[in-house]
């Protein structure tokens, strides 16, 4: 709801979809961040995988309901 307040837009994916852990991807490099129980961050500078993470993110974000 607050999307166009924060410049931002959301999707919502299926809720059989279980993402736990955050990742960010920034460059060539990106990070998996838990916070709930491991209370994780591990940061991985990788240009071939963070172009495999953000294919894999683009392709759920084409999945999702707007």
């Amino acid at each position: 709801a607050k999307d166009q307040d924060e410049l931002r837009e959301s999707r919502i994916l299926p809720t059989h979809i279980a993402l736990p852990a955050r990742i960010i991807i920034f460059g060539a490099e990106f990070a998996f961040i838990t916070t709930r129980k491991e209370n994780t961050m591990v940061l991985i500078a990788s240009g071939e995988t963070a172009v495999s993470l953000r294919t894999l993110f683009d392709l759920l974000w084409e999945t999702a309901e707007h």
